[in-house]
């Protein structure tokens, strides 16, 4: 039996602070014990500076800042923590 056999799936909310204000994750994500929710915290922060690299600019100072189901944030991660610099 594992941890996800065990436990079931919660929602997470991942929202996005940035030089745009905040933008609220109004969905939400089912995620399962087995995953990591900083991992998909930082897979998201990497994606919202993917994009605006493309849109020819780069703010670090921003953070996804993840919910749980009653609101409360339970975990942040800044955008200079999920990319690695040289």
């Amino acid at each position: 039996m594992t941890m996800a056999d065990t436990y079931p799936p919660r929602s997470y909310y991942f929202h996005v602070r940035n030089g745009h204000g905040l933008i609220r994750d109004e969905e939400g994500q089912m995620v399962s014990p087995d995953k990591s929710i900083r991992q998909i915290a930082i897979e998201g922060a990497r994606s919202v500076m993917a994009a605006d690299v493309l849109e020819g600019f780069l703010d670090l100072s921003g953070q996804i800042e993840v919910a749980d189901d009653r609101d409360a944030t339970i975990l942040t991660v800044r955008f200079d923590e999920a990319i690695l610099m040289k």
